[in-house]
């Protein structure tokens, strides 16, 4: 109750000081230029402030909790306004013109200074007024600095899409540019779709991104060699990355698009995405999972010619659950999944220490559109956790998803 009684003190101390009549003039001692300088401070001050509010907004602790910096942007906006209107007037005259609320500029400056002063007031309101909105929309909408300024690699994107080895027979159709609003790194991408022949197929596109001119072009320099090429013969979608240097994350990934004919008279087009990100969550992503499970999943002898293109990890009812998605070559069967479960890899790998055996827990089934196929380990050890392995594959966009669970 007492701290509360001494902060309810300071504070009617304090709005008694801004509120009573000569401020400005006690401020800069009655000196006109003192008096601009002190105006133009006094009212970008809360700008400055909910930009930097909106800054700190951008932090990823804040990507769930977009009401902190949406309340203190509100918070400082309205006492700001209502602290410096107060303290300084309103209107955008001087007092002697009977429409000032209290600040009686005239009071302390010449008359010509004092009508000055009044339509610089009114001016720096207008800015706090607007500075202060538009701190607000860009905290509403999560604006991101390098939507604002951009980068380098963000504006390079168009002259590193025009060294990607398209065909001589393609024909430009159009461009398109954006970027990934559920991405709070910077990234962006460049888009060209072209007219191709009206022989052209998925197949063939598909063929044309694992074709060696990406990384060797004889007419000028080169795109860069791909990989993790994954195609998805029901939508027509390639993707593929390009290739990294060590250590780092794949930051360029192609996207191509075939799409037939729409009439006799059409021609077929294929579109392709360059996109850029500086970091994407989805490719590095951090999991809630025990050290334990990582390394135990790390084991899993995983063939040589997959491509994981996903991951994720965290707790289960009874333990932890441990997520990998991998493209697998076009050739591969259901057949080649069983062969692999069965295979002695899981106990006598090329390299390194072994998995351990698993057991069919249920026999491998063909359902509508995947295989699906369950395993423990054999053996888990005493008093250790129980591992289990859910397994599916889905011919249609040629991926294995391997669900590693760890109970106990």
């Amino acid at each position: 109750m007492l701290v509360k009684t001494w902060a309810f003190g300071i504070a009617r101390k304090v709005w008694g000081t801004v509120s009573r009549p000569g401020l400005l003039g006690r401020l800069s001692q009655g000196r006109g230029g003192r008096a601009v300088l002190v105006l133009i401070g006094v009212f970008l001050v809360p700008v400055v402030l909910c930009g930097l509010i909106w800054l700190l907004g951008l932090v990823p602790i804040f990507d769930s909790v977009r009401w902190i910096p949406i309340g203190l942007v509100i918070i400082v906006g309205l006492v700001s306004i209502t602290v410096l209107f107060a303290a300084f007037g309103v209107w955008g005259v001087g007092a002697s013109s009977g429409r000032d609320t209290g600040d009686q500029f005239t009071g302390d400056f010449r008359p010509l200074v004092a009508f000055g002063l009044g339509w610089l007031r009114w001016f720096m309101q207008i800015v706090m007024i607007g500075g202060i909105m538009l701190a607000f929309m860009a905290v509403w909408t999560d604006l991101r600095w390098w939507r604002l300024v951009s980068t380098p690699e963000i504006d390079a994107l168009p002259a590193r899409a025009a060294t990607m080895p398209v065909p001589a027979d393609w024909s430009p159709a159009g461009t398109a540019t954006g970027d990934d609003p559920d991405n709070p790194y910077p990234n962006g991408y460049y888009e060209r779709r072209y007219d191709v022949p009206a022989s052209y197929t998925f197949a063939r596109m598909r063929d044309w991104m694992s074709g060696p001119g990406w990384a060797n072009d004889p007419g000028g320099a080169a795109f860069g060699a791909l990989q993790a090429q994954h195609c998805v013969s029901v939508a027509a979608h390639c993707t593929a990355e390009l290739t990294p240097a060590p250590g780092e994350l794949p930051r360029y990934t192609v996207h191509a698009w075939f799409s037939r004919a729409r009439s006799e008279a059409g021609t077929p087009q294929v579109r392709l995405r360059l996109t850029y990100a500086e970091y994407d969550p989805a490719k590095a992503a951090e999991v809630d999972v025990s050290r334990e499970t990582l390394e135990r999943a790390a084991l899993i002898p995983v063939p040589a010619g997959w491509n994981r293109i996903n991951v994720s990890g965290e707790p289960s009812e009874n333990g932890e659950n441990y997520v990998q998605t991998f493209a697998v070559p076009r050739s591969y069967t259901g057949r080649d999944l069983k062969a692999w479960l069965t295979g002695p890899a899981w106990t006598h790998p090329a390299t390194g220490k072994a998995f351990g055996a698993v057991t069919m827990s249920y026999p491998c089934k063909k359902l509508d559109d995947h295989y699906l196929c369950s395993m423990t380990v054999a053996e888990p050890g005493s008093g250790g956790p129980v591992e289990s392995l859910l397994v599916s594959y889905t011919p249609g966009d040629h991926t294995v998803r391997i669900d590693f669970e760890r109970n106990g």
